[in-house]
């Protein structure tokens, strides 16, 4: 079984305005790790984590987190186990300053870039692509070169989604609900 899961974390924005911009509130239930679909983490370094258990979601769609990242630094991740993609992106007030994606579909050591990554991104695939010759190159039962966007990722938040995050609260994420007004009901449901 695999991950197949979306994140982001916004630095320099209020937790409470990237929730109610997303029409997402707490539900004040917590949990040690981000089991269900939506959830939150505040991180070090004063970013704020939205993480959602599915691969592919409007909350995560790049017009929602051009639109999110006004005043801000957001970076995203995405990760498909199932089939070895995975992607991050960091965005600036509304502009998507880079973009790295890995899809094994097309090539076990398949990397692509856009912007300018942060300079530990030559070091990182450099280093997993080793790693990646010494198991077998693209004839190996692994997929390092899949770690570059996760780890570039995790290097500038502090978060990875298979792993627990470092923080005192043993039950760091809270359980998030999207907010239901009458207007977002489908037009048959009058009650």
């Amino acid at each position: 079984m695999g991950f197949s899961a979306s994140w982001f974390a916004v630095q320099g924005k209020d937790p409470e305005h990237v929730l109610g911009a997303l029409g997402l509130s707490r539900t004040g239930e917590k949990e040690e790790f981000p089991d269900s679909g939506l959830s939150c983490v505040e991180l070090p370094g004063g970013w704020f984590l939205v993480h959602i258990n599915r691969f592919d979601s409007p909350l995560s769609s790049q017009a929602t987190l051009a639109s999110l990242s006004a005043g801000c630094r957001l970076v995203a991740c995405r990760v498909e186990e199932h089939v070895m993609y995975s992607a991050a992106t960091c965005l600036e007030d509304g502009v998507r300053m880079w973009h790295v994606e890995h899809d094994a579909q097309q090539d076990i050591y398949h990397l692509s870039s856009e912007g300018n990554p942060p300079s530990g991104f030559a070091r990182i695939h450099a280093t997993l692509k080793m790693q990646q010759d010494a198991a077998g190159g693209a004839d190996a039962d692994v997929d390092h070169i899949f770690e570059v966007p996760v780890v570039l990722a995790e290097t500038m938040t502090s978060y990875r989604h298979d792993k627990e995050p470092e923080l005192d609260d043993p039950e760091p994420f809270e359980v998030l609900a999207r907010e239901v007004s009458a207007s977002s009901k489908p037009w048959w449901k009058f009650w």
